[in-house]
This record gives structure tokens, C-alpha cells and sequence, in this order.
């Protein structure tokens, strides 16, 4: 098939409560840049990202002090008051703004180390499934044991991990069908009073969809703790040094 636009989506209207810091997580500083902006830099580096959607909190301060605010190929959206909010409206923006049969990839502004090639290896296994439409994500096989607890927090049984994966982003779908995927399984939280759409995926997932799972063969952990940042700093040093 001929490969569709791409716009990349990052939801960045969090305040990273985990964190424990003086401002959200996104804005940190990450080897003299900030978390937030190496992650946009990563997605203008995938030559067949065309634009990024990123979506802020009406109330931030932070983004407008970013060079990358002025930069051509960003957009700035305004978020809601949760992570899927915030994704529906930059995924809206692409439904009604990017070319018919535009996809979204929606990437998690705390996930600055994802490599090029990893995205470039998820866009190319969507467009050549047989079944783009289905979408895709980075994920990664479970490789430690699992366990079930019970609620005092001692162990009821452990979980066959065989068929796991730990999925990740970025996750690349027809912009058009995940945001009506996005808005039904909003529909569905609201109505059964209980979170059902944790990601993207499982969005489509609830809409019939069968994504693709592409293996991430480089770092790509979210930086949630301050351990993470101290991570990230740590293997960000580590390659620039061996280059």
C-alpha cells in the first residue's frame, strides 16, 4: 500500500504526581534538555513524522519557554483532565486537520529515549501487515515472574507469562478509527464507572481491532520515579560517551 500521512501525538498535560517535583515531569531537565524535548526531537527525527500534536494543560506555563514551541512542524493542543482526554483531543486535531486517511502516532512524553529505528520498525510493520488498519505498538515480551496478589498483598498464584508483552509507545493507528475508539470506550468508562481504555490499544481493542505487536529492541522505559530520570541520565551518558 502507499503510506499514509503520519502526525505524531504527544499528551503532555500530566503533572507527573510520582515524581515529587517542583513542576511536571515533562519539563525536568534530561542531560540539558528537557524531557519533553527530547521526546519531540525523536519524533521529527522519523522523516515520515510530518507534524507533532502536543497537548498541554490550559494552565502550563512551562511550554511557551521551549524553543521547540515556535518550531514549524509543532502544533499545540489543549488537554483535558486525564491522560485519554488529552489524547482524544491531539488525535481530534489530526481527524480534522491531517489528510483523509492520516494516522496517529501517539507516543508518551515521559518516553525520551525511544529510538528512531524502533519507530521506523513499528511504521514499517504496520503498513506492510497485510491489514494497516489494525495498527500497531511498541511492546516488549514480559521477562520476569509474575505474580497475582490477593488484597493483603500476599501472593495468590503466578501468572503463565508466556503470551505477555508489556506494551509501550509509541502506538501507531488511522487517526479517524482510534479517535471513534477513543470517544466509544470514553463512553464505556463513564458508563460502567470503571477505567476500560488504559492505552490506545486497548481502545481499539474494545472497537474489535486486533493491533500488531512490534517488539522494542532499544531502551524505551517511561520515566515516572525520580530513579528513572537518574536511569535516563545515566544511559543517555553512557551513549554519548561511546560515540
Amino acid at each position: 500500500m502507499s503510506e499514509s500521512t503520519i502526525w505524531a501525538v504527544v499528551p503532555a498535560a500530566g503533572i507527573g504526581e510520582r515524581m515529587l517535583a517542583n513542576k511536571p515531569k515533562q519539563y525536568l531537565s534530561l542531560c540539558g534538555k528537557t524531557i519533553l524535548e527530547r521526546t519531540i526531537q525523536s519524533l521529527l527525527s522519523v522523516k515520515r513524522v510530518e507534524r507533532v500534536i502536543v497537548v498541554v494543560a490550559a494552565n502550563d506555563t512551562y511550554w511557551a519557554t521551549l524553543a521547540c514551541s515556535q518550531q514549524e512542524k509543532i502544533t499545540r493542543v489543549l488537554g483535558g483532565a486525564s491522560r485519554a482526554l488529552s489524547v482524544t483531543a491531539g488525535v481530534s486535531y489530526v481527524a480534522d486537520n491531517a489528510p483523509n486517511g492520516s494516522y496517529a502516532l501517539v507516543h508518551d512524553a515521559a518516553r525520551p529515549l525511544t529510538s528512531i529505528d524502533d519507530i521506523n520498525r513499528l511504521i514499517d510493520a504496520v503498513f506492510s501487515s497485510g491489514n494497516p488498519d489494525n495498527g500497531g505498538l511498541l511492546a516488549v515480551p514480559v521477562q520476569d515472574t509474575l505474580k497475582l496478589a490477593n488484597t493483603n498483598h500476599t501472593v495468590e498464584r503466578t501468572v503463565n507469562r508466556e503470551k505477555l508483552w508489556q506494551a509501550q509507545t509509541p502506538q501507531l493507528f488511522r487517526a479517524a478509527l482510534l479517535l471513534d475508539a477513543l470517544q466509544q470506550g470514553d463512553a464505556a468508562t463513564v458508563e460502567n464507572r470503571v477505567t476500560v481504555i488504559t492505552d490506545e490499544a486497548s481502545a481499539m481493542e474494545l472497537a474489535g481491532v486486533q493491533p500488531l505487536l512490534v517488539e522494542s529492541l532499544q531502551a524505551n522505559f517511561k520515566i515516572t520515579r525520580a530513579q528513572d530520570l537518574a536511569l535516563a541520565k545515566a544511559w543517555l551518558n553512557s551513549t554519548e560517551s561511546a560515540e
